[in-house]
């Protein structure tokens, strides 16, 4: 099997989970810091500056939704699930311009999605920096019409494990929205400076963020939340036989997490952008089919969607699902 993905696909009835928008009109009119995310569009490509400085060049369809639009075909799409740049999370800021901005970018979202009725789907942001702030703007989320939320991995140095932020997780449950957690600013980062960076610490930064979700109790406590783990878990999968091992001869962990956390990680999703067909293929034999779904990183990353799916031989009824219905699972269509 080839470690290289091949040209995209045309047509096909794909959604794409893990994509990511900069909406123009950052900041949205918070100021006051110059730490707030600014866009300067070009005709092709915007800058994106964060304290007077580039943070990231993105193409026109980062903000461009008829752009965009008009890409979907070539990439064999007929629908995106559209969620924030990471860097946008913002978490850095005080809570009251904090809300101002992440529900001015929450409604920019809905805009689109109404716009582009079932081809653009939703998530959201709220500021983890106060979780309990953040717990209660998720009825704001759900109020604009958002599938769900996209939740850091990290927030200020500490991870989103921690049990300070179970009732954001509980309350996600509670509204029926759907969560998408994302590798960010992973605190090992600092060891592996440039590019590397985000290829060597974001598969083990998503994998602890998972793996301390299911061994802190939090998922425990959300039995129903849809929960997407970005970049295929990471390393999860190999964490997991020894969390496994540790709950089977381990009675005080065992009273505290009734449920196997095989279990849990089983009913979790997991998008397929892994770079390798034997790594998801070993995803899939862990969890099954059904928690599956086509994941690009798109505009960021030049991947084709269903790569590397397409060098699986998988059953076209399992591979259906895997490209539609396990995405309309997630989003609670």
């Amino acid at each position: 099997m080839s470690l290289e993905p091949p040209p995209p696909a045309a047509g096909g009835a794909t959604i794409d989970v893990h994509t990511h928008v900069v909406p123009d009109g950052l900041p949205f009119g918070v100021t006051g810091d110059p730490r707030w995310p600014v866009l300067r569009t070009g005709p092709e490509t915007g800058d994106v500056l964060v304290d007077g400085a580039l943070y990231r060049t993105v193409a026109r369809t980062a903000w461009d939704l008829e752009a965009r639009r008009a890409d979907l075909p070539g990439r064999g799409c007929h629908a995106q699930v559209l969620s924030p740049m990471p860097h946008l999370f913002s978490y850095w800021a005080p809570i009251a311009p904090a809300l101002d901005f992440s529900r001015a970018l929450n409604t920019w979202l809905a805009d689109a999605v109404r716009a582009h009725p079932g081809v653009f789907y939703g998530l959201g942001t709220v500021p983890l920096q106060e979780p309990e702030a953040a717990a209660a703007e998720l009825a704001t989320v759900k109020a604009l019409g958002l599938s769900g939320v996209e939740l850091g991995t990290n927030v200020n140095g500490v991870s989103i494990a921690d049990p300070r932020f179970r009732d954001v997780f509980v309350e996600a449950d509670r509204l029926g929205l759907a969560v998408f957690l994302h590798a960010f600013q992973p605190p090992m980062a600092a060891a592996v400076p440039g590019p590397a960076a985000s290829a060597v610490c974001f598969p083990l930064d998503i994998a602890l963020a998972v793996a301390g979700l299911i061994a802190n109790g939090t998922l425990e406590a959300s039995p129903t939340l849809r929960l997407l783990a970005s970049h295929g878990g990471g390393g999860l999968g190999l964490a997991l036989p020894r969390l496994i091992h540790t709950w089977r001869t381990k009675a005080p962990m065992r009273k505290r997490l009734p449920t196997p956390p095989e279990v849990v990680a089983r009913r979790l999703f997991y998008d397929i952008l892994l770079f390798d067909p034997a790594a998801l293929r070993y995803l899939i034999d862990f969890v099954g089919t059904g928690q599956i779904v086509i994941g690009s990183d798109y505009p960021f990353l030049d991947v084709p969607p269903e790569w590397p799916l397409t060098d699986l031989d998988l059953p076209g009824a399992v591979r259906l699902d895997i490209q539609e219905s396990n995405a309309r699972a997630f989003l609670g269509l």
